[in-house]
């Protein structure tokens, strides 16, 4: 992704968090990262893919930052999983806000799409968390490092 429209993102992603779904305009990102609102819809064609793009961004960088902590050599088993879990839950109100507030505002037939995608890539996260939780506790019980993560997810 280039980084005019990583910034854009991230932007929308901050103005969306703040104000929320419904209060927020194409035109308060537009101006926000000082472009023209007809900019912004050259690169994203509607609100609805303007979000999508933020929730896949998100979903995205909060994988990354998971793997690299995984992948981190200095820390121990059980410090990773705490790092994991934290990253994890950074955010977690206001990303779970959004996205709620997102779905609500499609219609159903939309609403279902929409959640599915996002659901599918939510679950790379969470089958993450079963290696982690294994590594952590050094067990090799994938079965059961499942039914933690899954009682870690709610």
């Amino acid at each position: 992704m280039d980084q005019k429209k990583e910034h854009i993102i991230e932007a929308g992603r901050d103005i969306f968090e703040r104000k929320g779904y419904y209060n927020t305009s194409m035109q308060d990102v537009a101006e926000a990262c000082n472009i023209s609102k007809a900019t912004l819809y050259k690169l994203f064609r509607s609100k609805e893919d303007f979000s999508m793009a933020i929730i896949c961004y998100m979903i995205e960088q909060m994988l990354c930052s998971i793997q690299q902590l995984m992948d981190a050599p200095q820390t121990s088993p059980l410090e990773m999983l705490k790092n994991c879990i934290s990253e994890r839950m950074t955010g977690f109100s206001a990303r779970t806000h959004f996205i709620n507030e997102f779905l609500s505002a499609q219609p159903f037939q939309q609403r279902e799409k929409y959640l599915s995608y996002i659901n599918k890539l939510s679950l790379d996260i969470f089958l993450l968390f079963p290696q982690i939780i294994m590594r952590a506790f050094d067990m090799d019980d994938e079965n059961l490092a499942g039914e933690l993560a899954m009682s870690l997810s709610g």
